[in-house]
């Protein structure tokens, strides 16, 4: 695990999903973000992790093993109760509630 201090220069976020395929993408997105990034695989990780790294942002799979519970002890902690979380969804991570196809190639108007 990296010590809190390796992230001085970019915001930290935590993302949190049992999905290792869903979790690498989660984590590269916000890398191109400029966010350093510490995955969690387990609900005892995520919560451990979050109390001791203090992120900027954690990034939570809505159907992840008692993702309520999470953000509920994110919320109750006055040293956590005012990190952003961002609920995610493999629809989402797939473009699918966007409308977007996989098979159908990014556009721009």
């Amino acid at each position: 695990m990296k010590k809190a201090n390796e992230f001085k220069n970019n915001n930290l976020a935590i993302v949190a999903d049992e999905n290792r395929k869903n979790n690498r993408r989660m984590c590269e997105f916000l890398k191109c973000q400029g966010y350093g990034v510490i995955s969690a695989f387990r609900f005892s990780d995520a919560v451990v992790l979050i109390q001791r790294m203090s992120p900027d942002l954690v990034a939570l799979d809505s159907s992840f093993h008692d993702a309520e519970d999470i953000v509920e002890l994110l919320k109750i902690n006055k040293q956590t109760r005012d990190v952003p979380v961002m609920m995610t969804s493999k629809d989402i991570l797939a473009g699918r509630d966007f409308g977007a196809r996989r098979d159908a190639p990014a556009r721009k108007n």
